[in-house]
C-alpha cells in the first residue's frame, strides 16, 4: 500500500537493482573502450562519444560508474550479498562486452 505517491518497495527494489545493473555495464564499456586491445576499426557512434573527452577522464568516469554500482548493490542487498552480487554481475557484463564488443554488436 503506498501513502501520498511513495512507490511500493518491490518496485524501489527493481529498479535500484536494473540502475545498477546499468551503471556497471557502462562503467565496464568506458574503461574497456579505453584499452590499449580494444582499437576497433570502425567507431561506433557510443565510442566515439566517449573519446571526445580524454582517456583518463573516461576511465575516471567509468570507475566512479563501477564504485556507484557496487555501493547501490550494497545498499539494497546488504554488505555480503552486495558485493557478491557485484562481483558475479561484474563478471558476467564483462564476459558479454568483452565477447560482443568486437563483433560491433553495441551500435545505437
Amino acid at each position: 500500500m503506498s501513502l501520498s505517491g511513495i512507490a511500493p518497495p518491490i518496485a524501489t527494489f527493481k529498479s535500484m537493482i536494473y540502475l545498477a545493473f546499468i551503471l556497471l555495464f557502462t562503467g565496464f564499456y568506458a574503461l574497456y573502450s579505453t584499452s590499449e586491445k580494444m582499437r576497433s576499426k570502425q567507431k561506433n557512434p557510443i565510442d566515439q562519444g566517449l573519446f571526445k573527452l580524454s582517456n583518463t577522464a573516461v576511465k575516471i568516469c567509468g570507475l566512479v560508474l563501477l564504485i556507484l554500482a557496487f555501493g547501490l548493490f550494497i545498499l539494497v542487498l546488504g554488505p555480503a550479498t552486495g558485493i557478491f552480487v557485484g562481483v558475479v554481475s561484474l563478471m558476467t557484463l564483462a564476459s558479454l562486452i568483452v565477447i560482443l564488443a568486437p563483433l560491433n554488436l553495441f551500435k545505437s
